[in-house]
């Protein structure tokens, strides 16, 4: 080995005079070389018995919902309506058998007991009728089963020359043809305010309602038949229609029946045979009465 060349960590320096020369490399670390990767993918072998075992499972699957959701042994095919009230059962059947012609979530058909909205259902009944109970019922495979009880009349109330069956809360229960109203057990109120019917209840102060059929009460005890009852922008009065008569004006701050009272009197000790012939009679101030 020459004397100027040394090998040392097997890299090697020459010798120059004082100097030391290498040839190390040097590399950028900017300039990484990426690494490659090798992807082994694993792959599966499974024996002729899997696969057999594996697509029988399938198609029992497939078959088992098939059977559940698109067989007809659970399409509906009978309606069982229970209820009382008003309401014609065979109308209740009718909006149930509409509802198995839609789809649910415009995919499944609910003529399948599965998939029909029992919540929808009550839904659109409960938009058209005021019930105390409503139940709806799926008896399997195929029968749908409704109890109702419709809530009880208390009113007539006509408003926009429309008339409406409603309760003593002011809850609407159906609207009525006036040509089929034949009895005389409700009394006819005629909201003339400017307070409308929203969102299936009367909009007027429930306190004249209750007035109202107090008033009508009243009246019938008295073998006199009242036509209407009607309530307008006048505040705190009602005034009622007496048949073949004029109207009476109440004052419903004060006592109906105290005020009733001074009617009976009027007509039994001064009016008698001209009661029929006033206009109106006028209740609401004090002791005092007014007619024409």
């Amino acid at each position: 080995m020459l004397p100027n060349k040394i090998i040392k960590n097997n890299r090697k320096y020459t010798r120059k005079g004082g100097m030391h020369y290498s040839s190390k490399d040097y590399s950028n670390p900017f300039f990484v070389k990426k690494k490659k990767f090798n992807f082994n993918f694993i792959k599966f072998n499974f024996s002729f018995r899997f696969k057999v075992v594996a697509v029988l499972i399938f198609i029992i699957i497939m078959s088992l919902l098939w059977f559940l959701f698109y067989s007809q042994f659970f399409v509906i095919k009978n309606f069982e309506i229970e209820g009382t009230g008003k309401i014609d059962a065979e109308t209740i059947k009718k909006i149930t058998e509409r509802q198995t012609n839609n789809k649910l979530w415009l995919m499944f058909p609910q003529r399948n007991i599965f998939f029909f909205n029992k919540k929808k259902l009550r839904q659109n009944l409960e938009s058209g009728y005021s019930f105390e109970v409503l139940k709806i019922i799926k008896n399997f495979p195929s029968t749908i089963k409704i109890e109702y009880q419709e809530k009880k009349y208390a009113i007539i109330w006509m408003e926009n020359e429309q008339y409406f069956y409603a309760d003593r809360e002011g809850f609407i229960i159906t609207e009525t043809n006036p040509l089929e109203i034949t009895e005389k057990n409700y009394p006819l109120i005629y909201n003339l305010t400017t307070n409308k019917i929203a969102n299936n209840q009367i909009s007027v102060d429930p306190k004249y309602i209750q007035d109202a059929i107090y008033l009508f009460d009243l009246f019938k005890e008295g073998d006199m038949i009242t036509e209407k009852l009607i309530i307008d922008q006048e505040v705190d009065t009602i005034k009622v229609k007496i048949l073949e008569a004029g109207e009476i004006y109440f004052n419903t701050n004060e006592s109906l029946e105290k005020q009733y009272e001074k009617l009976l009197i009027l007509k039994s000790e001064r009016l008698k045979e001209d009661f029929n012939k006033k206009t109106y009679i006028d209740l609401r101030i004090g002791d005092s009465i007014y007619y024409r």
